[in-house]
């Protein structure tokens, strides 16, 4: 299993994480500067964190795709 870091979760970030969720190869975490964003798209299974240090200190990513405004 690859660890895909999603980075921004507006009008894009959703099509990418559309598009990540079905393959079905990758754990998926996410992150958006705003917390109740990130909540929205988080799976309990995979990510507790909402914090972007943590995520990086807590997991090991292996590729990450960034959206930046």
């Amino acid at each position: 299993m690859k660890n895909i870091l999603l980075i921004g979760l507006g009008s894009i970030g959703k099509i990418h994480h559309k598009n990540l969720i079905r393959f079905k190869k990758f754990n998926i975490f996410v992150f958006d500067i705003d917390k109740n964003v990130t909540l929205d798209f988080i799976d309990r299974k995979i990510q507790n964190d909402t914090n972007f240090e943590d995520i990086l200190k807590n997991n090991t990513i292996d590729a990450a795709i960034i959206r930046a405004k």
